[in-house]
């Protein structure tokens, strides 16, 4: 089931184990702390992700520009919702929690399965060259984030917040499959997935059924990994009782 390279298993688990660490400890010094100083560790992480990605965009346009780069992958989901979290407010910033929640156990959960999936070869040489070592820290930093706010009891989780998770799903696959097929571009995994049992939909089925279905499973994918935050915040309600 696991797909690590030499490389990986060296390379993977000092990371984890590093921003779990890094986690515990911040949510430890903040436990006691307003909610407002509590997100400041999310609010850097996410500047810190804006200002690499604008780098990568200014580096790659000085290279030579591939529309590979544009921020419409799955991944980059994140640029998105963790802005919305750190400087939006009311239902933006719960979209923004809910999605960095439940993406970022989904996208971790992929990255353990095969990191190479996930970011490429980085792990062979971080710093080879510039979108090595981008996609290499941008990942690990949205791991870092989401160990931070699942970590922090800061979001309080329930069922209905399941229609924030199909309205963003419909939203960025709507985007990612008109540019997808308008730049010829396999964003989002719109034209062929890595994963043989979604590739075998889309071959023995056509686009259309596939499409249908990647929407579906990217809805409950993450509809599943956020039910742990369910859980646990019906647990700690309980324990106040």
């Amino acid at each position: 089931m696991f797909n690590w390279t030499k490389d990986e298993a060296l390379i993977v688990p000092i990371g984890l184990v590093i921003i779990i660490f890094l986690s515990v400890i911040i949510n430890f010094c903040l436990r006691n702390k307003s909610e407002k100083v509590k997100r400041i560790p999310l609010l850097i992480i996410t500047i810190i992700i804006l200002i690499l990605e604008v780098i990568k965009q200014i580096y790659n346009l000085v290279i030579g520009y591939n529309l590979w780069k544009l921020p419409l992958h799955f991944c980059s989901i994140f640029l998105f919702v963790f802005s919305f979290a750190s400087f939006g407010k009311g239902t933006l910033r719960k979209i923004g929690d809910v999605i960095s929640l439940s993406g970022g156990f989904a996208v971790l959960i992929a990255f353990l399965i095969s990191p190479r999936n996930i970011i490429g070869n980085a792990c062979e040489n971080v710093f080879a060259n510039f979108d090595q070592f981008h996609t290499f820290t941008y990942h690990f930093l949205v791991f870092f984030y989401f160990f931070i706010l699942i970590s922090s009891n800061l979001v309080k989780a329930k069922f209905s917040d399941i229609k924030y998770i199909i309205t963003t799903v419909l939203g960025y696959a709507i985007i990612a499959i008109v540019a997808g097929y308008s730049l010829n571009i396999n964003y989002c995994s719109v034209l062929q997935n890595n994963y043989s049992f979604l590739e075998s939909i889309r071959l023995s089925c056509g686009p259309r059924i596939y499409l249908l279905c990647l929407i579906v499973f990217g809805i409950v994918a993450l509809s599943l990994t956020y039910l742990p935050n369910i859980i646990i915040t019906m647990i700690r309600k309980k324990k106040k009782k």
